[in-house]
């Protein structure tokens, strides 16, 4: 009785098994679609002939494995319509695999698989993967993507105007040379000097003044005759070398000419006190170009805005409502970097954007609110920016005898800026400015420095640094150190405790 009841369980669980088990089925005739009994499964031999066949609700299907070609073999003959034969790579391949497919049904409607697996290969049976191999012809004809070329050229046609001034030096064998200091205050003088002349583009530039007939100049002795001698001696043309003799007669005579001027900075009464040595290169840059707009000269006047004028336009954004209005465009030759604006001790980027953007209190034509916010955008860059840090303040105190008197403060804060200067954010988002914004199209590199030593605005003494053919060179007055680093030329303070005053950047194609 207990074997019974052992052998009952035993057969119960082999009855359980072989209902719940699922074989692999692999597709090799349509008969094999059949629903088949789990409790008998024949095998094709013993199925009857009658029961090979789909029932007629059922189309016709074959899939037929691709076997391996042989070269002795019949061509091969097609099939009957009713046959269903897939030759594509993918579906050859699959088949050759004997993965199980499931077909579609009659009404062309997907059916639902278990599997996903099956699912996919039901897609790409239904949608094969037509593979055209390469030729020439569709090489030829593919489109392809061309590269844009990077340009630093704006298009507003300023850039043709230097387009033959090099920016490289024409003696790669001569450096920087000292200029005397006769008086003992005029080194705010000989370093702005030391910078220009240290600029090959300004150097072929004014090199060209009185030489030809479209360069000529009426007026003997003028200041651009003066730098232009000056860049002779400085910088001579074929194998000749630097006469010290000749450099300190051309710069007397530049001394000259300037004071001749009016309202020049150290004339006068003045000729024997410290001057600002950012006052006397505005001084020169702005009679350079005054001199080139009088219609007795002809130095044309865009190649000195190609070289110095910065074309910015401003557009001013009401706070409240929104209303925009443009104004400009205008050209800057000075561009000042506030070092109080917006606050003390930010970094060079900083006090880049306050000098960019701005606020404003203007009455608004549409709420006539007075809150505004002024960006200025870039319309077309020049070839050498001056950059002035902004480094004395002035207070005006009453004195003693009822009269105010004006005195100045010295800001010394170091403020680290870099080597290269990148102005491509500062451009307008229009179809121009929108190509200038690309990162390194407004990008310029450092070339000199003039440096204030000292605790006042009327005291202290000025040096420079410059890039020469010989590398990096410290000049201060008659005084040149050649072969400083890098690190040197930008560190916030100097060693004799100087701080940056004046930055001239070139513009780097």
């Amino acid at each position: 009785m207990a074997l019974s009841r052992v052998s009952s369980r035993v057969l119960a669980q082999a009855h359980l098994k072989a209902k719940t088990r699922r074989r692999r089925l692999v597709v090799l005739s349509s008969r094999h679609l059949q629903p088949l009994s789990h409790r008998t499964r024949p095998s094709l031999k013993t199925m009857p002939l009658d029961k090979h066949t789909l029932p007629e609700s059922r189309p016709k299907i074959v899939i037929k494995l691709k076997e391996p070609s042989n070269k002795e073999d019949p061509p091969h003959c097609p099939e009957p319509d009713h046959q269903l034969l897939y030759h594509d790579t993918i579906g050859a391949s699959i088949q050759r695999l004997q993965i199980p497919c499931v077909p579609a049904t009659a009404s062309n409607e997907a059916m639902h698989f278990k599997s996903s697996a099956k699912r996919r290969l039901d897609e790409l049976l239904n949608d094969p993967i037509n593979f055209v191999p390469a030729t020439k012809a569709t090489m030829s004809t593919e489109p392809t993507h061309k590269r844009r070329r990077l340009q630093t050229q704006e298009p507003t046609g300023r850039s043709h105007i230097v387009a033959n001034l090099d920016s490289d030096f024409s003696r790669k064998d001569l450096g920087a040379i000292g200029l005397p200091n006769d008086t003992g205050v005029q080194c705010y003088r000989r370093s702005c000097l030391q910078a220009l002349m240290n600029l090959p583009v300004f150097v072929q530039w004014i090199k060209r003044h009185g030489t030809s007939p479209k360069y000529r100049c009426p007026q003997p002795d003028c200041l651009a005759c003066a730098l232009r001698k000056l860049a002779d001696q400085y910088w001579p043309t074929g194998g000749n070398k630097q006469n010290q003799k000749y450099v300190n007669e051309a710069v007397r005579n530049f001394d000259k000419a300037i004071s001749r001027l009016p309202n020049c900075p150290g004339t006068g009464s003045a000729k024997y006190q410290q001057q600002d040595a950012h006052e006397f290169m505005i001084f020169i840059l702005n009679n350079l170009s005054d001199t080139l707009h009088d219609k007795k000269v002809y130095m044309p006047r865009d190649e000195f805005e190609a070289l110095f004028g910065l074309k910015c336009s401003a557009r001013r954004t009401c706070h409240n409502c929104g209303h925009q209005e443009t104004s400009g465009p205008w050209v800057w030759t000075n561009t000042q970097i506030n070092l109080r604006e917006p606050g003390k001790g930010l970094g060079f980027k900083r006090y880049l954007d306050a000098n960019f953007q701005d606020e404003v209190a203007i009455d608004c034509e549409g709420c006539k609110k007075r809150k505004h916010t002024r960006k200025h955008f870039i319309l077309s860059a020049p070839e050498i920016l001056p950059i002035q840090l902004v480094r004395f303040n002035s207070k005006f105190k009453p004195t003693r005898f009822g009269d105010v008197k004006q005195v100045f403060h010295k800001i010394s804060d170091p403020v680290k800026f870099p080597l290269y200067l990148d102005l491509s954010d500062y451009c307008d988002d229009d179809e121009n400015g929108k190509r200038l914004r690309q990162s390194g199209t407004l990008r310029y590199k450092l070339r000199s420095t003039v440096i204030h030593q000292g605790d006042s605005r009327s005291s202290g003494h000025y040096v420079a640094n410059v890039v020469s053919p010989k590398g990096i060179e410290h000049i201060s007055d008659m005084h040149v150190r050649p072969h400083i680093s890098v690190q040197e030329l930008l560190r916030p303070i100097d060693s004799g405790g100087g701080t940056p005053y004046i930055l001239t950047y070139v513009r780097d194609h």
